[in-house]
């Protein structure tokens, strides 16, 4: 994930444990987006088509290269990823990673992260959920096309059933995985937000089905 100073925002009341979103990669992506004409704390749930300039790129290039450099096992978090994936596989692949390359998936319902969005005054539920329909959506596009490595993962699971979840995410990363290192951090606590189905939400027909969907396709990959 990154050297401990880079990892943002710091614990707080809403995550004690820590975000562990690492600075340096939220930056880029920032840029990229800011750069295509998309701010993302507009939270506008419309995404103009992306680009990369050449700037942007070589910074990219040269983080993923020193990562590769200082660590044998790297990563990061940070969900407007799901908005610059692509271009993180392309360079990725032009450095010759692709092979070594794994996408953790960790997805929430649509209605906890509207919940969670609203209660955080960034936007209205009907807003939010265009927002995780959009991030989702345009996520497992990228993965498709790309053919990535992909484990998907319900975060109500790795809450609820965390030992079992945790052994099938090492399977995955072709890890070994040792319970000792990692019982005391997942927390069940911190599974915030409402359980109410979307359903209970009023919302126009097509975007209901539209969430309902991707929320099942989510599901469906979970299980494989």
């Amino acid at each position: 994930m990154g050297e401990h100073r880079n990892l943002i925002p710091k614990p707080s009341l809403e995550n004690p444990k820590g975000f562990f979103e690492n600075v340096q990669f939220r930056t880029i992506n920032d840029r990229i987006l800011k750069d295509s004409s998309y701010e993302v704390k507009s939270w506008n749930a419309s995404m103009p088509k992306l680009h990369l300039n050449a700037s942007n790129r070589l910074h990219l290039q040269h983080l993923v290269a020193r990562y590769s450099h200082l660590y044998q096992d790297w990563g990061w978090k940070d969900p407007r990823t799901c908005l610059t994936l692509k271009f993180w596989i392309e360079e990725l692949n032009h450095l010759n990673l692709s092979s070594k390359v794994r996408i953790l998936y960790i997805f929430r319902s649509p209605v906890k992260v509207a919940y969670s969005m609203f209660h955080r005054g960034n936007a209205d539920l009907k807003t939010s959920i265009k927002i995780w329909a959009l991030y989702n959506r345009l996520a497992m596009d990228c993965i498709d096309l790309k053919k990535v490595s992909c484990c998907y993962m319900n975060f109500d699971d790795l809450c609820s059933n965390t030992n079992k979840t945790i052994k099938r995410i090492f399977k995955f990363l072709k890890r070994d995985y040792d319970e000792t290192d990692l019982q005391y951090f997942i927390d069940s606590k911190l599974n915030h937000g409402s359980s109410a189905s979307i359903k209970t939400l009023t919302l126009p027909k097509q975007l209901q089905t539209q969430v309902t969907l991707i929320e099942k396709e989510l599901q469906r990959r979970a299980l494989l």
